[in-house]
């Protein structure tokens, strides 16, 4: 149970990264267009 509950957390943390990552990119875009 233990190294499952991890994986899910893994999978949570990579997702919640890409989707931060993406904002920031835009913040960044829309900085250069400036």
């Amino acid at each position: 149970m233990a190294r499952e509950k991890i994986k899910i957390k893994k999978i949570d943390n990579i997702t919640a990264r890409q989707v931060t990552f993406s904002k920031r990119r835009r913040g960044l875009f829309k900085k250069a267009e400036e």
